[in-house]
């Protein structure tokens, strides 16, 4: 999964966290995945927070919504 961070000015600390639709392939249960992003996500340089939230959906003969994840990711 790649995001792109864009800052709200030039040297801010704070702006937008985004990510284009991430199929994650195939996993243990035999389904394909898919995440795709809802709203825009936001960082925060000093609490080194990326948070964003996302749609999961499934392949079972074309894509089917399974259920909705707001995540905050730690970057040390």
């Amino acid at each position: 999964l790649v995001m792109t961070l864009a800052p709200n000015s030039p040297g801010a600390t704070k702006g937008t966290a985004t990510f284009g639709d991430y199929d994650a392939g195939v996993v243990s249960d035999g389904y394909h995945y898919r995440l795709v992003q809802t709203g825009t996500g936001t960082y925060d340089v000093c609490s080194g927070n990326i948070k964003v939230a996302y749609d999961i959906y499934y392949e079972d003969g074309g894509w089917v919504y399974w259920y909705s994840v707001e995540n905050t990711y730690t970057v040390p």
